[in-house]
């Protein structure tokens, strides 16, 4: 399965042994923030940002499942808008919270809770196979691609 992991920046670091773990039990972990580092030389914020959250949502978009980690506070509010992007599509990905519950009321649509890592880790390998992707999955039309890549573009 393709996997979305979502939380604030600063758990980057302890977040990869986790998504190790996944890729090891053979599945795909699609958060390519795990590993960005800084906004490259000569490149202006605003559109490193832009071009960061259009990936995002793509990466979350590609997911069969959608982990929210909240251990961590943020310090910048963007996993709240992945929970978002996630939730846009509820009936085409599954959406797991680990850590406290979340604050809002949002967090009441989840479709597990686990407490810790180790419990969502012993869950997925407990699954027998893959988890089955969604049979009614839509891809974003030409239109909508077209205005997410523009946003990117600062167009």
């Amino acid at each position: 399965m393709k996997v979305y992991i979502s939380s604030g920046f600063t758990a980057q670091k302890r977040l990869r042994q986790y998504r190790d773990e996944l890729w090891k039990m053979g599945h795909q972990v699609v958060s390519s923030w795990l590993d960005e580092t800084a906004v490259p030389e000569g490149m202006d914020t605003a559109v490193f940002g832009r071009k960061l959250a259009v990936k995002d949502i793509a990466e979350i978009v590609a997911a069969d499942v959608f982990i929210s980690d909240n251990f961590d506070k943020t310090t910048t509010g963007g996993l709240f808008i992945e929970l978002g992007v996630a939730l846009g599509r509820f009936q085409h990905i599954q959406i797991w919270e680990v850590g406290p519950h979340g604050r809002s009321p949002f967090h009441e649509l989840v479709d597990h809770r686990f407490e810790t890592w180790e419990d969502l880790l012993a869950h997925v390998r407990s699954l027998q196979g893959p988890v089955p992707e969604v049979p009614f999955s839509c891809p974003p039309t030409t239109e909508t691609r077209g205005k997410i890549e523009g946003a990117a573009t600062g167009g």
